[in-house]
Formats: C-alpha cells, sequence, structure tokens
C-alpha cells in the first residue's frame, strides 16, 4: 500500500513538474535576432579599436535600456526578447560620429531583421568642407517685447570621403549670429553660445549635401521701428538667401550689393507670402548679407504655422514649434511663384 501511494505520489510530482515547466516556458518572451555587417567605405582605412552597436530599447516611445553587441570580423549580432510592445533602434558610434539603423520591432511571424552599417573614417582638414547656401528666415515676432525668432539653414558639403569632425575641439562650424541674440541652439541642442557665435559640433558627412538647422532669439529696439539683419558665413558661400514674412514688415530694404527680389509663397502654404532678399554671387568668408526691415515696432505679430498668441518666441522654443508645425515648410524648398 505505502509502495503504490509512493508510485501515484511520484507520478504526481513529475505531471506536476511538467506543467510548470511548460507554464514557465510559455511565459518566456520570444527571442528575436539583430545581426548585420560593419562596412568602413573611406578608401585606404579600416576599422580601428573596439567597435560596438548598441541597441536602443523603445517601451511606449520612452528609452528603457540598451543592449550592446560588439563587431567581431565585420559583424554583430544582438539576440534581445522578441516582444512587440518593444521598438530596437540600432546605433553605432565611431570615431565620435553616431550612425543610426531602421528601427526594428518583431512581430509574430517576423523574429530576425537585418541592420548592416556603412561608416567613414574623419577628418580634421576644414578645407574639404563647402557652404552651398545659407538661408535665413524670420519666423516669430513680438513687437511689444522686441524680440524676434530666426530660422537659418546652412546646406553644406564635403567633398572624399570622409567624415569631418573639427579636430581636437570638436567644432565644425561656427555660425556669427544676428546682432542683438541673446539665445541661439542647434536641433541637437549641443551647440554653444557665447561672445555673439554658436560653435557646432555637428559632424559633416560626405556625399549628399546636408542642411544645419540653428534658431536665434533677437532683442532689437522696437522705437527704431526697424531692425538690420545681418547674416554672415564662417566659410565661403554661393549664396545667402534672407525671407522675412510679409506680415511681419512695412518693407525691406537690401544694403548692396544684396538684391530684392520678387515676394514668394512657399508652395505648401498660400497664406505665407515672403519678401526675398539675396546676395547676387558668391560671397567670401567674413562677409555678410544686409537687409533692414521696416515696421518692426507696434502690438505683437506671430506667424500660425510657428507661434501662437501669448506664446513667447526662444531660441528652443522656434525649432520645436516649427518642427511641430512642419519644419520642412521653412526649410530649403522649392518656392512657388
Amino acid at each position: 500500500m505505502r509502495v503504490a501511494t509512493a508510485v501515484v505520489a511520484a507520478v504526481i510530482l513529475a505531471a506536476a513538474s511538467v506543467l510548470m515547466a511548460s507554464s514557465a516556458l510559455a511565459q518566456t518572451p520570444d527571442e528575436g535576432v539583430v545581426r548585420g555587417k560593419v562596412t568602413m567605405v573611406s578608401a585606404g582605412t579600416v576599422l580601428e579599436g573596439a567597435v560596438e552597436v548598441e541597441l536602443i530599447v523603445l517601451e511606449a516611445s520612452q528609452v528603457t535600456s540598451t543592449v550592446k553587441a560588439p563587431v567581431t570580423n565585420g559583424t554583430y549580432e544582438a539576440r534581445v526578447p522578441a516582444t512587440g510592445a518593444r521598438t530596437y533602434v540600432p546605433r553605432l558610434t565611431y570615431q565620435r560620429v553616431e550612425y543610426f539603423g531602421d528601427p526594428v520591432r518583431f512581430t509574430a511571424t517576423e523574429k530576425a531583421a537585418t541592420r548592416d552599417f556603412a561608416i567613414y573614417a574623419t577628418t580634421d582638414r576644414a578645407d574639404v568642407v563647402s557652404l552651398i547656401q545659407t538661408i535665413v528666415t524670420v519666423v516669430g515676432l513680438d513687437r511689444a517685447k522686441g524680440e524676434m525668432g530666426v530660422l537659418r539653414e546652412d546646406v553644406v558639403s564635403v567633398t572624399g570621403d570622409r567624415v569631418y569632425t573639427g579636430g581636437a575641439s570638436g567644432v565644425t562650424l561656427r555660425l556669427p549670429a544676428p546682432e542683438g541674440t541673446t539665445d541661439a541652439s542647434d536641433e541637437d541642442s549641443r551647440g554653444t553660445f557665447a561672445n555673439g557665435v554658436l560653435a557646432l559640433t555637428t559632424p559633416i558627412r560626405p556625399g549628399e549635401a546636408s542642411s544645419i538647422i540653428t534658431s536665434y532669439l533677437v532683442k532689437y529696439d522696437p522705437a527704431q521701428d526697424r531692425y538690420r539683419l545681418r547674416v554672415t558665413v564662417p566659410i565661403p558661400a554661393q549664396s545667402v538667401v534672407a525671407r522675412v514674412p510679409r506680415e511681419f514688415a512695412r518693407k525691406v530694404r537690401p544694403v548692396a550689393p544684396a538684391e530684392q527680389v520678387d515676394d514668394q509663397v512657399l508652395r505648401d502654404d498660400a497664406r505665407t507670402v515672403l519678401y526675398i532678399v539675396r546676395t547676387p554671387s558668391r560671397i567670401e568668408a567674413g562677409q555678410s548679407l544686409l537687409v533692414d526691415i521696416d515696421g518692426v515696432a507696434g502690438a505683437l505679430q506671430h506667424h500660425p504655422l510657428t507661434e501662437q498668441p501669448g506664446v513667447s518666441i526662444a531660441a528652443g522654443a522656434v525649432l520645436a514649434s516649427v518642427a511641430a508645425a512642419g519644419v520642412f515648410l521653412w526649410r530649403r524648398r522649392p518656392l512657388a511663384a
């Protein structure tokens, strides 16, 4: 009798163990894998030092953790929980330059993703950088406070197959701010504003031209009813353009050799008619486009795309509000005649 009871007990315990193990396995999330190749595309060089790919874990749009995977013989692989609640963003940092892969989100049927990286060596030679065009747009005006929000876009390119990182200082561009600037910011909020100059550490990559976006809070004297906008380039520029919404000014007066051309309308927003002033030809490092903006005294004026009544203008807020309203409306896009 005792033997039979012991046998039954053993069978029950074994069955319970199987059930518990099955339950534990059912609660374990599926495993997903992110893998890929890392290729150095700059001629005459190879990957140097320890390199790793980092998966940034996002849950409900919040960064919750990271997973690191070393690069060995030009490849990497990371195994992570394949839960649908997570998004993984691959990032690789090489010689102070960040590279991002497309986000990865696993599904019930897709448990593997490939994200390859093509990376570049770096250079500290400033002469590889070209400034194709600088476009400055007035995007906010508070006449009562004598404040103006200005957005600047510098379209740059790099000759060769290396990323320009600015050398030991890490500064890639030093942008002179408009007169009266009290605050300045860049998209990454990594720039340093001091003594009227915004120093940027944004790496400038080879290949297609790229845009560097900065914003400025400018104080002026509304009693003068005129503000002279000065746009100065740090390196030679093929073209400099200033744009002022017509609702912000009574008129604009270009200072020679700058010239005013026909007003233009943003293609994606017919409400925005712009005064356009430009340089007639290439200008050299340290030279400026000058334009007097008349009619800056009076009541509060906000552009409907960028500011809401009662919201103060600030350099960081300019970028945030323009981005929320559609930053591409303001950036280097074709303008309708």
